[in-house]
């Protein structure tokens, strides 16, 4: 019997489906952490600003970028607002002013999305921003929906392979 090009290629596809399948497991679980999970820092903004300025690419009408003292990074705040947009859950960011004092709930970004030096100044991964006890911002379930999307991607490949089986 003739290999075929798919017989010789079987294990790289049923890894790349595996790899699928776990980054989508991994995003859903890390997108269901409880807030407290979250690393925080408590402090008066110093700024807040439509632009980085070290990125200044990275600029858009929807981002901000919110400057807490004592914080050496900048937090990067997702505000939407067009139809089709992955919003926040809540945001009301245009009611924080400098000096207020806040809480900034936020996650580091994982080894494997890491992108060219921004990662060492701006933390992508804001979850929630409170002021005195109120949300002032809420992260949506965008990596929910994308985590779904993986898993359901990698579980269509995974049926795939089994019944194609170099057929």
């Amino acid at each position: 019997m003739q290999d075929t090009p798919y017989t010789a290629m079987k294990p790289l596809f049923w890894l790349g489906t595996l790899f699928i399948l776990g980054c989508g497991l991994y995003m859903l679980f890390w997108s269901r952490k409880d807030l407290q999970e979250f690393q925080r820092v408590t402090g008066p903004i110093t700024r807040i600003a439509p632009q980085h300025p070290d990125f200044p690419h990275r600029a858009g009408p929807k981002d901000r970028y919110l400057y807490v003292a004592g914080f050496p990074k900048a937090f990067e705040v997702y505000l939407g607002g067009d139809t089709g947009d992955f919003l926040p859950d809540f945001q009301s960011i245009a009611h924080l002013r400098p000096g207020d004092t806040v809480t900034v709930y936020y996650e580091e970004a994982p080894s494997f999305v890491k992108s060219g030096g921004e990662e060492e100044k701006i933390i992508f991964f804001t979850q929630q921003i409170e002021r005195q006890g109120q949300p002032h911002y809420i992260r949506g379930n965008f990596n929910v929906y994308f985590a779904n999307f993986m898993i359901i991607t990698g579980a269509l490949l995974g049926c795939f392979l089994f019944f194609y089986q170099g057929k």
